[in-house]
């Protein structure tokens, strides 16, 4: 489509004026004839279609002007269909487009008057003071709802910029753009722009294209004008994402309020949602040697078969008052329930819910100085680790949950946790953010990482091994011995690694094998 111009060069037949006027000598003088045609002009400002149509847009107006060379402007009415929308004698104006339930093609007609610029010498020139032009002329016309379009194309996506295109159905008109509530380009005629790639987990993806005139006006303010692109990344869900990686199925699980999902690693394509009428729900333990998951939703926990997510069994909370520290499935498949505050395990069936024992797991002899904290008491299926406050932490092997001997160790910390899938390792950090790796069956410090006090650790990815740490706007991960692959500048929350596929708190994924540095 483009912008013409439409001229109305018409021979407009004179309209007969007349009456009876005796002819006598001394009023009947020779004249020269007007012509019974004169010439006139008239230029539509509006957008043609390729097969010939006006294009009407409501709400926008027609700017027109007239050019009478040979004869003044009387009137000119301008119709759209049946309706009168101007009628005016200033050769230069506009007429208001709207709809007015017309449906299909329809015409814009505009009727003109003028009178002749020459007066003959005769009597009834002089009475009727110049001869008068009449005529009209049509376009064939439709109207046209705006419609702006955005897409992207993956191969323009990267983690360095991102290109966004759109498409707008009338050509006449400029863009404004505005990115993140910036504007970024006052005016342009391009239909694409290409852009700083969003920094993973950061929510500000947002770019908004105004249609605007060519003095920078904007129009269409209803329209839909705003797009939320992607970058390499994938969004799975909202914020406050909750996150569990069965590293037996490769499967990754999500929730978000009471919505817990299933997705495939490394594709990210969702496989099922469950959604259950609580307030929250926490995908908390995966089976090792299972497809089996647990969902702990603050009053029940659900056993799950696996990425379809259908639950085959509910488990109330056994203690009133009290929250299991933590949730575990063993390799023996059962589930259990550790109640910190009360030093006891409950032990359920997984496959049908069943409770099968309690177990009592107070023993430990602490000393008066010790002060204990069990809010911070840790356990798996193989190790109990009680932490206390003055310096160090006890460790007590577990053989199907009944203790064995107790061993203090005065290694201070400031956080720890066992391996994903070495579960005779410890790892401990202290305040300087240094990790050391102890294995709970020698009782030596088999590792040590020390990457500097900015480094925050985040977790070991269980399929690879590679450790995730954050530093101030980026991610970083490293091998086991602290030997960087990979860096990102990131915004997110609470990062986690699985199986090299990055998570966060936010509700982004991103598959970063392709850019690890390989040995």
């Amino acid at each position: 489509m483009k912008k013409q111009l439409h001229y109305l060069s018409l021979l407009i037949l004179l309209s007969l004026c007349g009456c009876e006027v005796e002819l006598h000598d001394n009023n009947y003088v020779d004249a020269e004839l007007l012509p019974l045609e004169t010439p006139i002009e008239i230029q539509l400002d509006a957008e043609q279609s390729s097969s010939g149509e006006l294009l009407l847009v409501e709400g926008i107006d027609v700017n027109y002007s007239i050019n009478t060379p040979e004869s003044q402007l009387v009137s000119a009415s301008f119709y759209i269909g049946d309706n009168l929308v101007s009628e005016r004698n200033t050769p230069q104006g506009s007429f208001q487009v709207y709809n007015n339930n017309l449906t299909g093609n329809v015409q814009v007609r505009c009727k003109i008057t003028t009178k002749s610029l020459k007066q003959g010498e005769s009597i009834r020139d002089q009475v009727y003071n110049g001869q008068t032009y009449e005529g009209e002329m049509s376009w064939p016309a439709r109207f046209v709802t705006p419609q702006l379009t955005f897409y992207q194309e993956p191969e323009e996506t990267s983690l360095n910029d991102v290109t966004i295109h759109w498409t707008f159905n009338l050509e006449k008109y400029y863009f404004k753009v505005i990115n993140n509530g910036e504007v970024i380009v006052e005016k342009t005629k391009e239909t694409s722009i290409t852009l700083p790639a969003p920094l993973f987990g950061s929510p500000y993806r947002y770019i908004e294209v105004q249609i605007v005139d060519e003095a920078g006006n904007e129009l269409f303010p209803s329209l839909m004008k705003g797009y939320s692109y992607a970058g390499v990344d994938t969004f799975l869900n909202g914020g406050q994402l909750n996150r569990l990686y069965s590293l037996y199925s490769n499967i990754l699980y999500t929730s978000q309020y009471a919505e817990v999902n299933s997705y495939n690693i490394p594709s990210l394509t969702k496989i099922a949602e469950f959604k259950e009428t609580k307030s929250s729900a926490v995908p908390i333990a995966a089976s090792p040697n299972s497809d089996k998951i647990a969902v702990d939703y603050s009053d029940q926990v659900y056993i799950f078969s696996g990425k379809d997510l259908n639950p085959i069994a509910k488990i109330d909370y056994p203690e009133r008052g009290y929250v299991p520290k933590d949730i575990l499935l063993t390799s023996d498949n059962k589930l259990a329930l550790y109640y910190n505050y009360l030093s006891k395990v409950y032990l359920y069936d997984a496959d049908n819910g069943q409770l099968e024992k309690t177990i009592s797991l107070s023993g430990t002899n602490f000393t008066p100085e010790d002060y204990p904290e069990p809010w911070n008491y840790l356990i798996n299926e193989n190790y109990l680790c009680e932490p206390v406050v003055t310096y160090g932490f006890y460790l007590t092997p577990l053989q199907n949950f009944e203790r064995g001997k107790t061993v203090f160790y005065s290694q201070y910390y400031s956080s720890y946790f066992f391996h994903p899938t070495h579960p005779h390792e410890l790892i401990i950090m202290d305040q300087n953010n240094k990790i050391s790796i102890l294995n709970c069956q020698s009782g030596k410090i088999v590792r040590t990482i020390s990457k500097g006090d900015e480094y925050v650790f985040c977790n070991i990815d269980p399929a690879t091994g590679n450790y995730l740490f954050q530093i101030p706007h980026y991610i970083i991960i490293t091998d086991e011995n602290g030997e960087e692959l990979f860096r990102l500048e990131s915004e997110a929350i609470y990062p986690r690694l699985f199986n090299s596929t990055l998570t966060c708190w936010e509700g982004f994924a991103l598959n970063i094998e392709p850019y690890l540095e390989k040995p």
